[in-house]
């Protein structure tokens, strides 16, 4: 799977009884979730390149903001995603 660039779909993170933490979205506007698909690096408005491995890579955790708290998912083989645009990656969890 492929993302246009600058945007990166991501698996919201799900907690142990396998239900989206979506009352997390409704308070604090950000959530957790795996990077599932980067898009390509692309060409910001300001004529700056955004690059992509700058903001996330596929199967890294990250924190997430949502600029909008009626935002809906895309549902895809049953499993609900986010799209979102590299500057509303707020964090990258280390695994190390």
């Amino acid at each position: 799977m492929t993302c246009v660039p600058g945007v990166v779909l991501i698996l919201p993170k799900k907690t142990s009884g396998a239900v989206v933490v979506e009352e997390e979205a409704k308070v604090s506007r950000f959530m957790w979730g795996e990077v599932i698909a980067v898009g390509p690096d692309y060409l910001s408005d300001f004529g700056v390149v955004m690059k992509a491995d700058n903001y996330a890579k596929v199967g890294e955790e990250v924190a997430f903001y949502i600029n909008d708290p009626t935002y809906d998912f895309l549902k895809i083989d049953n499993e609900k995603y986010y799209t979102i645009h590299f500057k509303d990656i707020l964090l990258r969890r280390d695994h190390a």
